[in-house]
């Protein structure tokens, strides 16, 4: 167990080490960074996992790039090589994904990773993410319309949206949200097509 932890902190070692060049986190402030991070780390190893030390473990990353942002803002330092940057995205994409493969069924956790997913415009990772989430969970119809939804609007492919739909529908045929959701999207098709005819 200690050595998993050791490992997981030194991976996080040239993100610290930039930070610190740059003046946003003072040496101590690194110290206590990879205090709370080994703590963290050693709930998640813990027997029985839970779901809330995940979490704490995401929310602690996200606060801590919040802080970083700040600092960054305000001292008017730009990070050249965005080892920070890529380093706790990394990290967060791994605390959801170690959280996910423990607990399928949360959905709320599936929504966390959507979201995260989505303000950080990992769209590839998007779509990679609906799969899985609808594999597991083909009753749910909200997270079809999701979906569906960002075939549309993000990735601009009305016929994968309209293809996620017609699947889901033959699923949950009985859902009236789905319905309306193809209806605007068969909308959504001939307009787009209509637009091009008109170019």
């Amino acid at each position: 167990m200690a050595e998993h932890v050791q490992k997981s902190l030194e991976s996080t070692l040239p993100e610290l080490e930039e930070l610190e060049k740059s003046g946003i986190y003072s040496k101590e402030e690194i110290r206590v960074i990879v205090k709370k991070r080994r703590r963290l780390e050693y709930r998640l190893l813990r027997r029985p996992a839970r779901v809330a030390d995940y979490l704490r473990a995401i929310q602690y990353e996200v606060n801590l790039d919040l802080l970083r942002r700040h600092r960054m803002k305000s001292h008017g330092v730009s990070s050249k090589s965005r080892d920070a940057e890529r380093g706790i995205t990394a990290r967060l994409h791994v605390l959801f994904q170690r959280a996910l493969k423990k607990f399928k069924g949360n959905i709320r956790l599936w929504l966390q990773y959507i979201e995260f997913c989505k303000r950080v415009h990992h769209h590839h990772t998007l779509g990679k993410l609906y799969g899985k989430v609808l594999a597991l969970h083909p009753r749910n119809s909200g997270l079809w319309v999701m979906a569906a939804k960002h075939q549309l609007e993000e990735e601009k492919n009305p016929l994968a949206a309209r293809s996620l739909l017609q699947r889901a529908i033959r699923i949950n045929d009985q859902c009236k949200e789905l319905w309306l959701e193809v209806t605007s999207a068969i909308v959504d098709l001939f307009c787009s097509w209509y637009l091009c005819f008109l170019i």
